[in-house]
């Protein structure tokens, strides 16, 4: 079984390298941006002109797509939870069995691939500021609620 990495810095692919995905968007290259500057400096140490440097974008776009900085974290962190492997729980032409779809959903996310356990990096980071953030709490509250609710949902069915 594979562990997750919540070391910062240490890794030599990312979100950037994940083979699977490519940018769609300047919107979706802004938030692979977002998300491994926060995997990589965690939110404190986010900066909003490295990010729109390493998505290749101007700061003016940046801000056209997300009002502010925290808009930014807030939406890095809403596209980091959709690319959990988990999110696979929510389709609903899922044909395995409810204990085999979490089973395999939840090792996944503790896969050792650069790119899953940025995005855990980034849920975790997200969680951790949210103790001093306030305006993060409801986003954390929604988002875990529904991961929660997706992973209950398939127990229920197996």
């Amino acid at each position: 079984m594979a562990k997750i990495g919540f070391a910062r810095g240490a890794r030599s692919e990312g979100i950037a390298q994940a083979e699977h995905r490519r940018p769609q968007s300047a919107r979706e290259a802004i938030l692979e941006a977002a998300a491994r500057n926060i995997a990589r400096q965690g939110i404190q140490g986010l900066r909003v002109e490295q990010v729109a440097e390493d998505a290749g974008v101007s700061t003016a776009l940046l801000y056209y797509h997300f009002e502010s900085r925290a808009g930014l974290v807030a939406a890095a962190f809403e596209y980091a939870s959709e690319q959990a492997p988990s999110t696979a729980l929510r389709l609903e032409d899922d044909t395995r069995s409810g204990y085999e779809a979490v089973r395999q959903s939840l090792l996944a996310e503790l896969d050792e691939d650069p790119a899953v356990r940025d995005y855990s990096i980034v849920w975790g980071d997200v969680s951790a500021s949210a103790v001093f953030e306030a305006e993060l709490r409801p986003l954390l509250r929604s988002i875990t609620g529904s991961w929660r609710d997706a992973v209950a949902g398939a127990i229920e069915r197996g």
